[in-house]
């Protein structure tokens, strides 16, 4: 990989960090955590708790949908996502429409009393809904569900399309005879990714990157704030990762040093949920001499 191919790699790792950044705050910003109490009806209370989550990935295109299913402006479904958060105010609007109650009564009701599921809210406000009322709303969920998460596959394919134009994938590069990256390490004494491993003075060690060949040269080192970083020195019990920004991390925790060489805890994390399989986690402990290019 040469330095220009590299930057394109560092730049399309940061952005790829502020969505996964943007992604995860968006969901936290308006979705609460916990069990969602809403009817008793088990199916319709998990339609709306996944519609709250797949919602989180394009907010305006959910509340443009909320627009058009219950004819109130965006801009004042906008305003009430950000009071009640948007999974709530898909409630609220349906609750409204379903009871005939002014949607801004029953979300001030929500918001007075958050504490309170939204059945008790409703039975504070003497509204009672019958299976007529709840089969309506049954199909909204399901219809809005249905667009959101379609909308969450558009922006997870996105993403996963300019990763594809990086360049070879990790998975391609390890066709080099090594039947894992522990294998490469005990065959030949070396760390995926690490083109140099010294010992300084004060018994610390550094550890360069590959930049542009070797076994995991692909992959990025991080400091443990995230920045991508070239070396990284380490103390004993401090650790660098190296990423592929998708599925594969790999993690050197500098342990201590014995006879002149480098005792590491090495963790091996792989990913493959994203395309129907586990988390695949290995660690162990090796030991490897220093060394150069």
């Amino acid at each position: 990989m040469d330095a220009k191919r590299r930057q394109e790699v560092k730049k399309y790792f940061i952005l790829m960090m502020l969505f996964v950044f943007a992604a995860g705050f968006k969901a936290h910003a308006y979705e609460p955590t916990g069990p969602l109490k809403v009817t008793g009806d088990r199916n319709l209370d998990q339609m709306i708790e996944d519609i709250g989550y797949n919602a989180s990935f394009d907010e305006s295109g959910f509340i443009a949908d909320l627009s058009s299913t219950y004819g109130i402006p965006q801009e004042k479904i906008a305003g009430l996502a950000k009071k009640i958060y948007l999974r709530n105010a898909f409630i609220a609007l349906a609750i409204s429409r379903s009871s005939a109650r002014p949607l801004d009564a029953i979300a001030d009701e929500y918001k007075a009393g958050e504490a309170k599921s939204w059945g008790r809210i409703m039975q504070d406000l003497g509204i009672i809904l019958g299976e007529k009322e709840l089969g309506i709303i049954r199909k909204d969920a399901a219809d809005l569900l249905k667009r959101a998460k379609a909308r969450k596959e558009v922006a997870e394919a996105k993403v996963k399309e300019n990763l594809k134009k990086l360049g070879p994938a990790q998975e391609e590069e390890e066709e080099a005879g090594y039947r894992s990256r522990f294998d490469y390490i005990r065959k030949t004494s070396k760390l995926p990714g690490i083109s140099s491993c010294r010992i300084n003075s004060g018994g610390s060690i550094t550890l360069a990157d590959s930049k542009n060949s070797g076994y995991g040269y692909t992959l990025l080192m991080l400091d443990p704030k995230g920045a991508v970083i070239d070396e990284a020195v380490l103390k004993p019990g401090e650790s660098c990762v190296l990423t592929d920004s998708r599925h594969l991390t790999v993690s050197y925790k500098f342990l201590r040093l014995k006879n002149g060489r480098i005792i590491f805890e090495v963790t091996d994390k792989f990913d493959s949920r994203s395309f129907g399989g586990k988390v695949r986690k290995q660690t162990k402990d090796i030991i490897i001499p220093p060394y150069n290019k």
